[in-house]
């Protein structure tokens, strides 16, 4: 019965068998240490990760913190070095000082070009504020007061007062600089004493009085507006009285310690001693000034010249009023009340024209 049912079945080689057996044994053992080895690579990768790995992050504060520190101990061991430094290369300066100090002026120039150069523009600067504050003094010398200065003397001055009070103004307005060239000088060529455009401005201007044609030119320095000389002329005709008192209240602008009559007595007697011709000029203290007859437009004006007396040599003077007895101020009492009758009648007869 047995041999009926193996029959058709081949028969089973055991060794085989066994063979197969051992080769599927080996192969789980293969995949179990292939196994086992990844395994055990993974673990060490992750040890050796985690190993690298910081146990704790520092915060972004902290991390600064330590790289201030860090620079600062830096720093401080720089700072420490160029201290050395420093001292040894100021030791090394002083010897050189003291060493240039005891040298000669002329080796010392060769050893540093600068100390000549810097000398030469220090003269230069000197020059130049030479040639800018004193040269213009020197060349064009000043009246010592402004053009509003003198101005406001002007109508300030006693006999302009005693006008305005009976309505006459003989003041100036519309005072403008101007272009000498379009605008000369009421002098023209007549004029002795001029000034250098280069240092100074030309002004001119009119008089308020309608009662007679009269106006004001000059020229003003740059460096301090003051006056280098002033004009003012009146028109003239028979009645010479607009002219005298012209006269006398310019002379009370000029001189301050001059009373009314004073300076009245002394325009009447120089306007005596002129004969139309003389070019000269009379002085008194630091002034200079004259009379011009001049003609302008067609109308005949007399021109009263008034400059600095440094500009003048003695052959340029007529008068010294400061040495000539004649001219000395508060005569007589006669003489001062000649005068106040003649302004009264002077003043009277100027209200009456209008």
């Amino acid at each position: 019965m047995s041999k009926h049912k193996n029959k058709g079945k081949k028969p089973v080689n055991n060794d085989i068998e066994n063979e197969v057996k051992n080769a599927g044994n080996i192969a789980e053992a293969d995949a179990a240490e292939e196994t086992e080895e990844v395994f055990s690579e993974t673990v060490e990768e992750k040890s050796e990760e985690s190993s690298e790995e910081p146990v704790e992050e520092k915060s972004d504060v902290e991390e600064t913190a330590a790289d201030e520190e860090t620079a600062e101990e830096s720093d401080g061991k720089e700072n420490a070095a160029d201290t050395v430094r420093i001292a040894g290369a100021d030791e090394e300066t002083k010897k050189a000082n003291e060493e240039f100090r005891k040298l000669s002026f002329g080796e010392k120039c060769k050893r540093d070009p600068l100390i000549p150069v810097s000398l030469l523009l220090v003269f230069v600067a000197i020059i130049v504020g030479a040639a800018y504050f004193i040269l213009p003094n020197v060349i064009c010398p000043s009246m010592g007061m402004t053009l509003e200065e003198f101005r406001t003397r002007f109508d300030a001055a006693d006999i302009s007062k005693a006008l305005m009070n009976n309505g006459l103004d003989i003041g100036f307005i519309g005072i403008d600089y101007v272009d000498p060239d379009t605008n000369p000088s009421i002098l023209g060529d007549k004029a002795i004493v001029s000034a250098n455009r280069s240092f100074a401005d030309f002004f001119e201007g009119e008089s308020r009085s309608y009662l007679v044609n009269s106006g004001i030119d000059g020229a003003t320095r740059k460096t301090d507006n003051e006056l280098a000389y002033v004009r003012i002329y009146i028109e003239y005709a028979e009645d010479v009285n607009p002219v005298w008192m012209y006269f006398s209240n310019i002379l009370l602008t000029l001189y301050p310690d001059l009373t009314m009559n004073d300076a009245m007595d002394i325009s009447l007697k120089l306007m005596g001693e002129y004969n139309g011709s003389d070019v000269r000029f009379d002085s008194r203290g630091d002034y200079a000034f004259r009379m011009v007859p001049v003609t302008k437009n067609e109308v005949n004006y007399i021109a009263f010249d008034v400059v600095p007396k440094a500009l003048l040599n003695s052959s340029q003077i007529r008068y010294n009023l400061d040495t000539e007895e004649k001219f000395a101020v508060a005569s007589s009492a006669a003489v001062s009340e000649t005068v106040q009758e003649s302004v009264q009648e002077s003043v009277q007869e100027s209200a009456a024209s209008t």
